[in-house]
């Protein structure tokens, strides 16, 4: 859903004119002409082809879709809200449809009787460290002290 919102947001941007401004230096009118003839606006095009390729293999090494970082709910919450969100028959999320799934989902999760650990889980929180510091994540290592770094 996210990302046919940001698409169709590119979209909007790059087909559509901007306002005209009289103190703007470059060319006027619509992005995603200049940007295929750029020399039809007296531009030259310094574009550098990136493969696709890449841009999955850079996201592999530096956001694997199973680090932490992305573990956004408890285990055991998540797969209850898989469960029930299976349960409905996977409705399509879209901005319109988005509201009414959420309540959908809501109600199953309200329906939910004597499941204690569901229970304990969501009234616990979030916790916080009591320290300042947060602790590193077990793959990484503390930067060395005094390591050129300003900040």
């Amino acid at each position: 859903w996210l990302y046919a919102e940001l698409d169709a947001w590119a979209h909007r941007q790059n087909h559509n004119a901007p306002h005209k401004d009289k103190n703007k230096f470059l060319s006027h009118g619509i992005p995603a002409i200049i940007c295929a003839t750029p020399h039809g606006f007296n531009l030259l095009d310094f574009k550098l082809p990136v493969q696709s390729e890449l841009f999955d293999e850079v996201e592999a090494i530096y956001a694997p879709p199973d680090h932490p970082v992305f573990d956004l709910v408890p285990p055991s919450f998540d797969q209850h809200a898989q469960y029930l969100y299976a349960s409905l028959g996977k409705p399509q999320v879209s901005l319109d449809s988005f509201w009414n799934v959420y309540q959908m989902l809501l109600a199953q999760f309200q329906a939910i009787e004597g499941d204690d650990d569901l229970t304990v889980l969501l009234s616990q929180g979030v916790v916080e460290p009591e320290d300042e510091d947060v602790p590193l994540l077990p793959s990484l290592q503390d930067l060395p002290q005094n390591a050129g770094l300003v900040g």
